[in-house]
């Protein structure tokens, strides 16, 4: 589970926390890229914390993040998502289908690729930044984020293109998930 600090690390710690609570037995690895300069005794000591000196924008943090990564499943969080349940099993469970390349509950669609609105899916064009997950090997068909990108909001999508095009689908799958202010 990768989350990213550009500002609002309390936002980041409620929801380090509540990815803990539900994780039940799994092993899993909560990294912490922090481009806002925090303290770093301010998260706690069962996360691996990767400091930038400065704020390379949104794709160039996350990417920082996603070589530290270990696992299997990459789970990518903003600070506005707080698990409310297990989030974890409908990922795995979806990921599951060699098919599917990406999934996050929420998804969205166009018409005319200049713009997007919600779509319960289940099959989407992409799914959005706040919460998305991907299986290790996409990284090695689809790469890594495209760094030109510094926002959010257009290399979610354009990363999930990526790995339509590989052949994979783009899955909108229902997390128990509460969505707080997005402050950035």
């Amino acid at each position: 589970v990768q989350w990213l600090v550009q500002g609002w690390p309390e936002d980041i710690l409620r929801g380090v926390h509540s990815f803990r609570a539900f994780q039940g037995e799994r092993k899993v690895q909560q990294v912490i890229v922090d481009a806002a300069g925090t303290h770093p005794s301010y998260f706690p000591s069962y996360v691996d914390e990767v400091p930038l000196e400065d704020d390379f924008g949104w794709s160039t943090d996350r990417n920082a993040g996603l070589r530290r990564a270990a696992g299997k499943v990459i789970v990518l969080v903003d600070g506005s998502i707080e698990a409310t349940g297990d989030v974890f099993s409908p990922i795995e469970e979806a990921l599951a289908d060699p098919a599917v390349g990406v999934v996050g509950p929420f998804g969205i669609v166009s018409d005319d690729l200049r713009e997007f609105r919600e779509d319960p899916g289940p099959d989407v064009d992409a799914i959005e930044g706040y919460l998305m997950a991907f299986r290790r090997e996409i990284l090695t068909e689809a790469g890594f984020f495209d760094e030109r990108f510094k926002f959010y909001s257009t290399a979610d999508i354009e990363y999930c293109f990526r790995i339509k095009d590989a052949g994979y689908r783009a899955v909108a799958v229902p997390l128990p998930v509460a969505k707080h202010e997005h402050l950035m």
